[in-house]
């Protein structure tokens, strides 16, 4: 029987699915994550709403209500007391290290960013003031001024106390600019930045554009970043970054970029493409999220939007969330091919979905992959039981 390190194959079943937060007239819900908790029965899940970043506990495994819902227990806003009346949280970051949950957020203007470390009750331990635009309020560092702190995501960073959490930047003003990532590294230990950086993606391999009248983004991260020790495919590196084309809404392809440390210029790994329905059409492949397995494979999910070139008013970022399968070379697993994703199942065409983002759960000898993204009735959360063959 294949285990994952040997599996030449994984698939996909559909184990639970249903709503973890509810959107009605008033409250809107967005922007989910479920999160390893350390134990083998619930996950930490995390979500905003109406500005304000909430958690709680769920157990992926267990019934929904009759209504779909899954049951949340310690639900707790984690922002509270930190931000103006006037500023909302806008995007965060989740992840699980060093025994804590690791949190990071924005604001609504995209000038602001917190980490905050949270224990195993849900309680915020530390508010860790990041980064703001001119400096004030002692954050550990200023922005630099072509920042945005939207669409940011963050990174255990070692095997100590080091967390990273990256930023894009780029400006508008012209075409084809190159991306740059920010890069703040901080101890949650001490609360200090132990290194600051930046590195550049070169114009070959991702371009900033900025064509579109529409386009009103100048921070064009919208990507996960992973630290990986080895695998077969892309020994020696120990970044990537997943990212869009651009954030016009109109990336038709998601690039693997890879670099050995901060400073040194990426290289590209992969790029993956949606084909467009229609000449003349794109498929907007954006929000990427992946899963990597120690076989060397990984899932890679995104938004898919298709709809007319940006020649159009601005789109809605809702759309499919489709999938691919890579194997350890980065080529495609076996039933995947270049251009033809794997679209999640849905009821209706009328349904748009967006912001995935996934991670891996194991409990019983069973291994799971759990999908979170939202839609207008509120964020969803499907568990996937993993079969390796």
């Amino acid at each position: 029987m294949a285990t994952e390190d040997t599996a030449t194959d994984i698939k996909l079943s559909t184990h639970r699915s249903g709503t973890l937060a509810r959107s009605s007239s008033t409250t809107t819900c967005v922007w989910a994550f479920a999160v390893d908790y350390g134990d083998a029965t619930y996950v930490a899940v995390s979500w905003e709403e109406d500005g304000a970043l909430w958690m709680g506990l769920v157990d992926p495994l267990s019934a929904r209500s009759s209504s779909g819902e899954w049951t949340i227990s310690s639900s707790t806003e984690v922002s509270s007391g930190l931000l103006s009346s006037s500023a909302r949280v806008a995007d965060h970051w989740h992840i699980f290290a060093f025994g804590y949950q690791i949190l990071t957020f924005s604001v609504d203007s995209a000038d602001d960013l917190w980490m905050l470390v949270v224990d195993t009750t849900l309680a915020v331990v530390q508010a860790i003031h990041v980064a703001n635009a001119d400096g004030s309020d002692s954050p550990l560092s200023s922005l630099p001024d072509d920042t945005g702190t939207n669409d940011h995501f963050c990174v255990q960073a070692d095997d100590t106390s080091l967390v990273a959490v990256s930023i894009g930047a780029g400006s508008a003003a012209g075409a084809h600019i190159p991306i740059r990532h920010y890069v703040y590294v901080v101890d949650i230990d001490t609360e200090l930045i132990d290194s600051e950086g930046d590195f550049t993606f070169s114009g070959s391999d991702i371009l900033w554009e900025s064509s579109a009248t529409w386009l009103d983004q100048s921070h064009p991260c919208s990507a996960l970043s992973l630290r990986l020790t080895s695998s077969s495919s892309i020994t020696g590196y120990e970044w990537q970054v997943l990212a869009p084309g651009a954030l016009s809404g109109g990336a038709n392809v998601l690039y693997l970029l890879a670099t050995e440390d901060l400073a040194t210029e990426s290289a590209e790994l992969l790029s993956l493409e949606r084909d467009p329905p229609v000449a003349g059409w794109d498929s907007s492949l954006q929000m990427a999220t992946q899963v990597l397995f120690s076989n060397g494979f990984r899932f890679v999910f995104c938004r898919s939007n298709v709809r007319p070139s940006p020649s159009v008013s601005p789109p809605s970022d809702a759309g499919d969330i489709v999938y691919w399968l890579l194997d350890d070379t980065l080529g495609f697993a076996s039933g995947y091919s270049a251009g033809i994703p794997r679209v999640i199942g849905r009821t209706s065409t009328a349904i748009r979905r967006n912001r995935p983002h996934t991670s891996r759960f194991s409990s019983g000898g069973t291994d799971y992959l759990i999908l979170c993204w939202d839609e207008r009735d509120g964020c969803h959360m499907r568990v996937y039981a993993l079969a390796y063959g």
